[in-house]
C-alpha cells in the first residue's frame, strides 16, 4: 500500500490458498494523518475531515474543530493564509484543541477553494488541509495522480521545496513536463521512478525571492507516451440528473495543488 499524503487510504489483496475454489479477499485500511488534526461536522453531525457542502452551499461557513492527537497544547497561527477567528476558548493561547470559524467564498465559481488551509505552531504539522466538497471543487484529471494536493511545508526565503508524487496507471507512459501557472513560482522535473504500474515523480517548487506567506499553487503535469508524444485520455463525465454518464477525451494532464509557507 502506497501512502504519500494524510487520509484514509484502502486496498485490497487477493490470496490463493491450496484446495481452496475462490481467492481469498484481505480487505487493508490505513489512515495517514499529522500531530494535528481537523474536523467539521457534516449535515448528518458526524465529525469528517473536509467541508461538507456539496448539496448545502451553505456550509461553506461553520466552525472547524483542530485538535493535537497527542494531546500537547498548540497554537493556530492562520486559516486561509489570515488570521484565525476563534469560535470558543481561549482564543489564540495554546491548547489541545481550538473551535474555528471559517467563511469561504461561495461565488463566483472559481473563487471557491477546494482546501481549507489552516497554519499551526506545530513543527510536526505547521500546515494541514482539509477538502472542500462543492460542486465548483471538482477535480477531474486526465492522469490518475493518487492526491490532488501536495504539502511543501515551510520554505525559508530564496529555497525551494521537493515533493513526490504518484502517478497511477502509466505502464510505459512518462511524466514530460511539470509547470506552475502561478508566475512567482517555479516548478521543475527533479527525477522519476517506474515499477511498471506507476511513476513516482520528485517535482522542485520553487517560489520567487518576494513571495512570502501561506500560498497554494497549481503545479501541471503533462505525460507523453513511450516515444515521447502527447497522448489522450478518456474519462467519463459526472452525469446530470436524469442522463447518462459520457466518456470525455481529455488530455493526459493534471493539476496538483501545491501549499506551503514562506518565512
Amino acid at each position: 500500500m502506497k501512502v504519500s499524503s494524510t487520509g484514509i487510504k484502502t486496498s485490497n489483496v487477493k490470496v490463493i490458498v491450496q484446495d481452496q475454489p475462490r481467492p481469498i479477499t484481505l480487505e487493508l485500511r490505513a489512515e495517514v494523518a499529522y500531530a494535528v488534526r481537523v474536523t467539521i461536522a457534516d449535515a448528518k453531525g458526524q465529525m469528517q475531515p473536509y467541508v461538507d457542502a456539496a448539496e448545502d452551499v451553505t456550509r461553506l461557513k461553520g466552525v472547524a474543530t483542530v485538535s493535537s492527537v497527542d494531546g500537547k497544547p498548540f497554537r493556530v497561527l492562520s486559516v486561509q493564509g489570515k488570521p484565525p477567528v476563534f469560535a470558543t476558548g481561549a482564543g489564540d493561547a495554546a491548547q489541545a484543541s481550538h473551535q474555528i470559524a471559517f467563511d469561504l467564498p461561495g461565488a463566483p465559481c472559481e473563487q471557491v477553494p477546494k482546501y481549507l488551509l489552516i497554519e499551526t505552531d506545530r513543527s510536526d504539522a505547521r500546515l494541514i488541509d482539509a477538502r472542500v466538497r462543492h460542486e465548483c471543487a471538482r477535480i477531474t484529471p486526465g492522469i490518475d495522480i493518487a492526491e490532488f494536493r501536495s504539502n511543501a511545508g515551510v520554505i525559508a526565503p530564496g529555497d525551494g521545496a521537493q515533493f513526490d508524487i504518484e502517478v497511477k496507471k502509466m505502464d510505459q507512459n512518462r511524466i514530460g513536463s511539470v509547470t506552475c501557472a502561478d508566475p512567482r513560482f517555479t516548478a521543475t522535473l527533479v527525477g522519476q521512478k517506474a515499477d511498471g504500474k506507476s511513476v513516482l515523480a520528485t517535482i522542485k517548487l520553487q517560489p520567487n525571492a518576494e513571495v512570502r506567506g501561506v500560498f497554494i499553487v497549481p503545479v501541471r503535469l503533462t505525460a507523453l507516451d513511450a516515444q515521447g508524444r502527447p497522448f489522450m485520455t478518456q474519462r467519463p463525465e459526472p452525469p446530470k440528473p436524469g442522463q447518462p454518464t459520457r466518456m470525455m477525451t481529455l488530455p493526459a494532464e493534471a493539476d496538483l495543488l501545491v501549499y506551503g509557507k514562506v518565512e
